[in-house]
């Protein structure tokens, strides 16, 4: 749906948004929608937009798989590039180079 740009929404289909991960809940009817909006793009500005179209999604969801009720969707950042790149300013530190070396 994001790929073919089918959502009437010009924030979204002017953007590149990658779905990193979808966590469901046991009973199915919640998931948890893990987004980064790419190639610089206003974080806050993507997923107010996904959320504003949330009820096309969830029933986009529901016939596309055929389901009879559509889980509710939450659409959340996806944090998980900015803690690796945090990670990897850290390893790359100097200090903690040393550190490294020192136990090898």
């Amino acid at each position: 749906m994001l790929a073919r740009q089918e959502v009437h929404d010009e924030v979204v289909s002017a953007t590149s948004i990658a779905v990193t991960e979808v966590r469901m809940t046991p009973d199915l009817r919640n998931a948890a929608v893990y987004v980064k909006p790419l190639l610089g793009a206003e974080e806050a500005a993507v997923l107010k937009a996904l959320r504003q179209n949330t009820a096309f999604f969830q029933r986009e969801v529901a016939k596309r798989l055929g389901l009879k009720f559509a889980p509710k969707l939450q659409f959340k950042p996806d944090e998980s590039f900015d803690e690796a790149e945090r990670i990897e300013r850290l390893l790359n530190d100097p200090k903690v180079a040393r550190d490294l070396d020192e136990e090898a």
